[in-house]
């Protein structure tokens, strides 16, 4: 894990800490985000060492791209980065200067690399102790709910453990992002820079009980009771908040079919019309090439249809959905009466 340092010199995602930039003169911080280093400036700290003009010259060069009000990140590193990364390096950035809190809500499901259904905020997000009058400085939202006994520290950062993060975002966000985090979680990740294993529900019940009371408990329990482990990407769990919403029985996730080559299992199931429903996202055919490496793009993508073709010889009918029709409930809606579905 990485960790902070507190000296104006650059601060890098290992143990190390060297003096101020060379280059710059400017204070400049590296974090691990991911396997990308990059760095970000502090207008406070470049005019603590009297390099405050330094920074402006280089960002009227174009050097520099302003991610917030006073936080500035080198123009080509920033670029690189994915939204995710992008959000995690704000978080950062603001929470450098506000070591009291604990990053928190959106701040910390994506240093926990939950995925979100939607763009991150604009604001980071921090977690402090109650009547806490300290305000914080810059891109950052303040939330006087209690420090979590249970933080864990992730970069350098203290972060509200799992279950307290999915339960924070199940009270303040929408039922169908909040969804997307806490199925997540109750399946479990296994990455290089983050992973985690499965959540056990009764630490999520733990957390909610605890925000008994509190502004968004009720709507994050009704979260709790729909997540399901089962949804296997985000986009299984948009399409399982999408059926509810149209007033369709609950599916079977997972559900086996097999035949004389081998069991198949399509991503829902719906009995009343023998339907099996696949979401076509880009995940399906990445995991494929997880576990067959030697095949080729087009190989995977026929291997699938293949899989499709046994899967019509068990039910009645097959659907597709994309996320072009499961971000689009009229969409989808037309395209289940296509597979004669009654809504």
């Amino acid at each position: 894990m990485p960790r902070r340092s507190d000296s104006a010199g650059i601060h890098r995602s290992t143990s190390s800490t060297t003096p101020i930039d060379a280059a710059t003169g400017t204070g400049c911080r590296a974090h691990a985000l991911g396997m990308t280093n990059l760095e970000y400036y502090l207008s406070t700290e470049a005019a603590r060492l009297g390099a405050d003009r330094d920074l402006r010259r280089a960002h009227s060069r174009g050097e520099t791209v302003r991610i917030a009000r006073g936080i500035y990140a080198p123009r080509a590193s920033w670029e690189a980065l994915d939204p995710d990364a992008r959000y995690r390096l704000l978080t950062h950035a603001a929470l450098s200067r506000f070591p009291a809190g604990q990053a928190s809500h959106d701040s910390a499901a994506a240093l926990w690399r939950l995925p979100s259904l939607g763009a991150w905020p604009a604001r980071a997000h921090a977690t402090v102790s109650e009547n806490r009058s300290q305000r914080p400085a810059g891109p950052l939202t303040r939330h006087e709910w209690g420090l979590d006994p249970d933080a864990v520290v992730i970069e350098g950062l203290p972060v509200t453990s799992l279950a307290r993060t999915v339960v924070d975002m199940a009270r303040s966000t929408s039922f169908v992002r909040a969804v997307g985090m806490a199925d997540a979680a109750l399946r479990g990740r296994v990455g290089d820079e983050i992973g985690w294993e499965p959540i056990d529900p009764s630490a999520l019940q733990l957390h909610l009980a605890r925000a008994s009371g509190r502004t968004g408990a009720v709507r994050a329990g009704r979260v709790l009771d729909f997540a399901d482990a089962r949804a296997e990407s985000l986009g299984e769990s948009l399409c399982r908040v999408q059926f509810h919403a149209l007033g369709l029985p609950a599916p079977e996730l997972q559900r086996v079919f097999a035949d004389r080559r081998g069991q198949i299992i399509p991503d829902f199931y719906f009995e009343r019309w023998d339907l099996a429903v696949e979401f076509d996202g880009v995940g399906k055919y990445l995991r494929g090439r997880a576990f067959h490496p030697e095949l080729s793009e087009a190989e995977l993508v026929l291997r699938e249809k293949r899989r499709e073709n046994r899967l019509r010889r068990l039910v009645s009918d097959v659907m597709r959905v994309e996320w072009a029709e499961a971000l689009d409930r009229r969409r989808l809606s037309a395209l289940l009466r296509e597979h004669r579905v009654v809504l």
